[in-house]
């Protein structure tokens, strides 16, 4: 369980906050499934998101979301924000056949590209697929876990066995750099998105790799894919949110609690292209839900929100978040907003 204040620390962070009113209830039903899941729940679910009116639906899905995404009807989702797995293990069923466990780069780039398809079919014709990633290093850090090359991103990380194998860079020079950002917009134009690009997210408060040759990378990227050439993202919204807030490199803070999860985002994060791509009644999907940020951000603003996370650990965290959050939330709607 979590205290409050925890929460709102985690929403607000270090920002000033200017408000903004939507007209919806904050008494919200949620819906916790663990394990089995009923496709016919999940099409009266979205039903009831399309028919709904002065308040917000959330699914909590835990499970394999690959097995999830294709239990879905098409066309349902208008943003689904996500920070994928990559390049490491992070080992919740001891099966060793996570998406993101792969042993070598390409393997991951075959379900990516399997991942993006599921994606596709989801989305509204008109709606966005907006994923986290950063470039990755074939040099340091690509042995095994335990090895004297391994190094893991933190003590937790290390604990939960997060490490690349050996052998992730196959094909790779020592220390090439590895373009995910780029390959996660060529594969996503292969499967029929729109490729729009990406933004910058500088992460203004976090610690800098350790590297001494070349400079310390403190940002990750965040790359839309669109369904269509014309779709729904109103960049006058940012403009509300400061200066140069609907420009493409976002100041924002990192988490600042992680809740023992070895790759938290803040919900501000999410929140900045809920704002932009959706409107009050949207459904938002996080298919790597981790401790729940983008339902966390989709609460904030009233939208419906899907959310799938294989950990039971998580899950149960994200849930809590969740119910903590809305029992405390007033109906005022506050939108973060950086120091300058």
């Amino acid at each position: 369980m979590f205290a409050m204040q925890d929460i709102q620390e985690d929403m607000e962070g270090k920002l000033s906050i200017s408000p903004l009113r939507l007209n919806f209830k904050p008494a919200l039903p949620f819906g916790a499934i663990r394990n089995s899941v009923d496709p016919d729940d999940l099409q009266r679910f979205i039903n009831a998101c399309r028919s709904v009116r002065g308040k917000s639906l959330h699914k909590l899905l835990q499970g394999d979301s690959f097995e999830l995404l294709d239990l879905f009807p098409p066309e349902c989702v208008q943003l689904h924000f996500t920070s994928i797995p990559y390049g490491s293990i992070v080992d919740y069923t001891g099966s060793g056949l996570e998406f993101g466990s792969e042993k070598t780069y390409q393997k991951f780039l075959d379900r990516l590209e399997l991942f993006l398809a599921a994606s596709f079919r989801l989305c509204k014709q008109g709606g966005c697929v907006v994923l986290n990633a950063r470039g990755l290093s074939s040099g340091s850090g690509c042995g095994p876990v335990g090895s004297k090359t391994f190094r893991g991103r933190s003590k937790i990380a290390a604990k939960r066995g997060v490490g690349r194998q050996s052998n992730f860079a196959e094909g790779f020079r020592r220390k090439d750099f590895i373009d995910l950002p780029g390959d996660i917009g060529r594969l996503g134009s292969k499967v029929g998105f729109t490729w729009r690009g990406d933004d910058i997210w500088e992460k203004t408060r976090c610690l800098p790799e350790s590297v001494k040759d070349r400079h310390a990378r403190v940002h990750e990227n965040l790359i839309l894919l669109t369904k269509g050439p014309l779709y729904k993202f109103d960049r006058s919204r940012l403009r509300q949110l400061g200066s140069k807030m609907d420009q493409s490199v976002l100041r924002l803070p990192t988490s600042t609690a992680n809740y023992g999860h070895p790759a938290t985002f803040s919900p501000i994060l999410a929140e900045h292209y809920i704002y932009a791509a959706t409107d009050e009644g949207d459904v938002v999907l996080d298919a790597f839900g981790g401790v729940g940020s983008t339902a966390l951000a989709a609460l904030k603003h009233g939208r419906h929100s899907i959310t799938m996370e294989l950990s039971h650990d998580f899950f149960g965290k994200a849930l809590d978040r969740l119910e903590y959050f809305a029992s405390g939330f007033q109906g005022e709607v506050k939108v973060g907003k950086p120091l300058t």
